[in-house]
Formats: C-alpha cells, sequence, structure tokens
C-alpha cells in the first residue's frame, strides 16, 4: 500500500490533475464494486456516481462524459 501512496503522491505532485485522486485497497476494491477493468469512465458529483461509462475501451464514449458535463454542471456557473 506505501507505494501505491507514494506513486500517486508523485502524480499528484505534478498539479496536471484535474480532479481528486484516489488509491485504491491492495484487494482493489473499488475497481471491483465499479468494475473499472479493463478501464471505465466515471463522473462522480457532489459524492454520488452520476455516470457511468460503458466497459472500455471499445464500450465508452467520452463524448457521452462531455454531454452529461455541458447539462448538469456548466449550466449551473
Amino acid at each position: 500500500m506505501k507505494d501505491r501512496i507514494e506513486a500517486a503522491q508523485v502524480l499528484k505532485d505534478t498539479k496536471l490533475l484535474p480532479g481528486p485522486l484516489v488509491v485504491d485497497t491492495m484487494t482493489n476494491e473499488a475497481q471491483t464494486l465499479f468494475a473499472a477493468m479493463p478501464e471505465r469512465l466515471y463522473i462522480i458529483y457532489e459524492g454520488k456516481v452520476a455516470l457511468q461509462g460503458g466497459l472500455g475501451p471499445h464500450n465508452y464514449h467520452v463524448e457521452d462524459l462531455e454531454a452529461w458535463l455541458k447539462k448538469f454542471v456548466m449550466k449551473k456557473k
């Protein structure tokens, strides 16, 4: 776990991340819970999963995330 946290800190130190960074447990609980393998896109909004993309890389669409963000977040600004 220490290695995961150290690797995450290196990434966080780049200050290039657009949002929060989280580290999964050694048993990959978040990966299992959210079916994140091979990859999956999520929007977490106000502490809840607001949008779950399809399993990637062939069954998710960045356009879906963009449309959701424009509809629910950008209009609030």
